[in-house]
């Protein structure tokens, strides 16, 4: 992995995207035949898991790159790391919970992800969730502002997708930084691609196929609040007085945020942070057909409603009713008006072809779906 720049002091570093290989279907040309067809049964067995609406007994984690680090599966030892880096500073009012709790908790987490890694489970998280539920961890690393060596890099913090369930096909999203690396972000530019390979398909062998990722957000976190938005979450409820802000000796609010796999567009996501798709990274192929489907749809929002007697992008059938289904008459006015701006709106700036959007995804879309706010 070639790492250039400054990382520690905050600035951007650049990472070589061609140093980093995802462990998609694509991705196994170099492979030995054995390697493949080893490769093929874990995905075909994914799958099956995935149909039946449970999780499988183990998950390959993949490295992801990012423009400022790179993001490798947490470790039991980077728990110490978090420590040393005072991870839990301020942790009521980033998280809402007591530094105690929240280590607590991240250390859970940690086990967790390991062990679902390995096949294993561990004991302490298998009860905390009734071992319906698996987590998924990623260290943050980024490189030395001081060393000159290209592979020289320290963690900084953790992100995980935590609540895993394979019945709802859904997860929450949660960061943890240290100290010194807040505000210089590194949220930003891990959270979208985290998102991406959620939500990809368990068929491209790139993600888990969630259908939904949510997020709590304690109402003194104002930036995080913004940073959710920005990413296309919206807000869904408020569950009141539900922790305690240790530093002013009050309860407060939480809020609840989510988004769906229909509504969110990774490359509009990092666009708003002035940041690009990786090319490589699990998920992409994806979000770039997503991408070209949205585009296709804000020049004739007629599109959205051409999948009629299709199987969604998780092989699951929908009537030609669907569409129709999706909303009341209320939902179908706000529609209405949505449609209005897509055609205001035009075509973006990005300027991919879509002369094959139409053909990239087959999915009944969410009403809050997020081409709709054109």
């Amino acid at each position: 992995m070639e790492i250039s720049g400054a990382g520690a002091s905050g600035g951007r570093i650049n990472i070589d995207p061609n140093a980093h290989v995802s462990v998609g279907v694509s991705d196994m040309n170099g492979q030995s035949e054995s390697s493949q067809s080893e490769r093929a049964k874990e995905i075909a067995h994914n799958v099956e898991c995935y149909r039946q609406r449970m999780l499988p007994e183990s998950v390959r984690i993949p490295e992801i790159t990012g423009e400022m680090q790179l993001l490798r599966p947490v470790r039991y030892e980077d728990i110490e790391i978090m420590d040393h880096l005072n991870a839990w500073v301020g942790s009521s009012t980033i998280t809402g919970l007591s530094s105690q709790g929240e280590r607590a908790m991240i250390a859970s987490w940690v086990r967790d992800s390991v062990a679902w890694s390995m096949g294993t489970r561990d004991p302490v998280s298998e009860v905390a969730s009734a071992g319906l539920q698996r987590t998924i961890g990623w260290t943050m690393q980024t490189k030395l502002s001081d060393s000159i060596r290209p592979d020289d890099v320290r963690p900084i913090g953790m992100i995980f997708l935590t609540d895993i369930d394979g019945w709802t096909r859904s997860s929450r999203l949660q960061v943890i930084l240290g100290s010194d690396f807040r505000g210089r972000g590194y949220s930003r530019d891990a959270m979208p691609r985290v998102m991406t390979y959620g939500f990809a398909t368990v068929e491209s062998g790139e993600g888990l196929g969630l259908h939904r990722i949510d997020t709590r957000v304690p109402e003194k976190n104002v930036r995080a609040n913004s940073v959710y938005h920005s990413l296309g979450f919206s807000s869904e409820g408020v569950l009141t007085d539900a922790s305690w802000d240790d530093e002013e000796n009050r309860y407060q609010n939480i809020y609840v945020l989510a988004t769906m796999q229909d509504e969110y567009d990774p490359i509009r996501s990092l666009d708003a942070f002035g940041m690009r798709m990786i090319e490589g990274n699990p998920g992409t192929r994806e979000a770039l057909a997503a991408h070209q489907h949205s585009i296709a749809i804000a020049k004739n929002p007629k599109l959205s409603t051409r999948h009629s007697g299709h199987r969604d992008r998780h092989g699951e059938s929908r009537s030609e009713n669907d569409s129709e289904d999706m909303s009341d008459d209320g939902d179908q006015h706000d529609t209405s008006a949505s449609a209005r701006r897509r055609n205001d709106s035009g075509v973006d700036e990005y300027g991919v072809n879509t002369s094959e959007a139409q053909e990239s995804q087959s999915h009944r879309h969410s009403k809050r779906a997020w081409w709709r706010r054109f």
